[in-house]
Order: C-alpha cells, then sequence, then structure tokens
C-alpha cells in the first residue's frame, strides 16, 4: 500500500505544520521560561538593591548620629571649659574689687590721720596769753 503522491505530500506537510507547531511552542515555551526567569532575576537583584541601600541608608544614619554626639560632647566640654572659665575670672574679679575697697578704705584712713596731724591742735589759754603779752610788748 503506496499512498498517492498527494497524499504523501500532504502527509509531509501535516507532519512539517506538526513539526513546526512543536518547534515554535517548544521555542516559546524556553523563551517564556527564560524570559520569566529572567524577570525572577531581575526582581531578586532588585530587592537584594533595595536591601543594600536600606542597609547603607541605616548605616550612613547612624554614623551622622554617631558624629553628632561626638561633636555635640565635644561642644559641651568647650562650653563647660568657657563657664570654668568665667567663673574663676569672676571670683578673681570679686578678690580684686574686694582689695580695692580694703585699699580705698586704708587710704582714707591714712589721709584722715594725716589731716588730723597737719592741723595744729587749738592753743591752750596760757598759750593765748604768752602770745598776746609777746605782741604788746
Amino acid at each position: 500500500m503506496l499512498l498517492s503522491p498527494l497524499a504523501t505530500i500532504l502527509v509531509s506537510l501535516a507532519a512539517a505544520l506538526v513539526a513546526f507547531f512543536l518547534g515554535w511552542t517548544a521555542h516559546r515555551r524556553i523563551g517564556e521560561g527564560k524570559v520569566l526567569r529572567a524577570e525572577e532575576l531581575a526582581e531578586k537583584i532588585v530587592r537584594e538593591a533595595e536591601r543594600e541601600a536600606e542597609t547603607q541608608k541605616k548605616s550612613a544614619l547612624l554614623e551622622a548620629k554617631d558624629e553628632w554626639f561626638r561633636e555635640k560632647a565635644k561642644l559641651d566640654r568647650e562650653t563647660q571649659a568657657i563657664k570654668s572659665e568665667m567663673m574663676q575670672s569672676e571670683r578673681k574679679l570679686q578678690e580684686q574689687e574686694q582689695e580695692l575697697l580694703r585699699l580705698q578704705a586704708t587710704v582714707r584712713e591714712w589721709q584722715h590721720r594725716h589731716d588730723t596731724l597737719a592741723e595744729p591742735p587749738p592753743p591752750s589759754a596760757e598759750t593765748s596769753r604768752f602770745i598776746l603779752s609777746a605782741v604788746r610788748m
């Protein structure tokens, strides 16, 4: 039983169409699988990149906070040192003011003594009579 040439051509054509369809379907599925895997890989890479970015962001934020606390502590130390210096200067100034007041009182006391010594004491009655008698002669 031989097939007629037309039947052979039709069978061959049908086989070629089936083979083409199967090849195309297989190629499409393989291509879709590759695309699907590529998309999954891309999503995985994006998720990892987002996680890494978030980690770096947190790390940078922590570093910034640490730097802020270090600078704040440094500023606090400097402020405390300046306050201490100001208080010490204020105490010294108060001591100098007290010393000046004490010296001023001493100078006033000496001036009062000098003024008292510079004025001759009032003459006694006897001295007055002697002077008057000396003038009358």
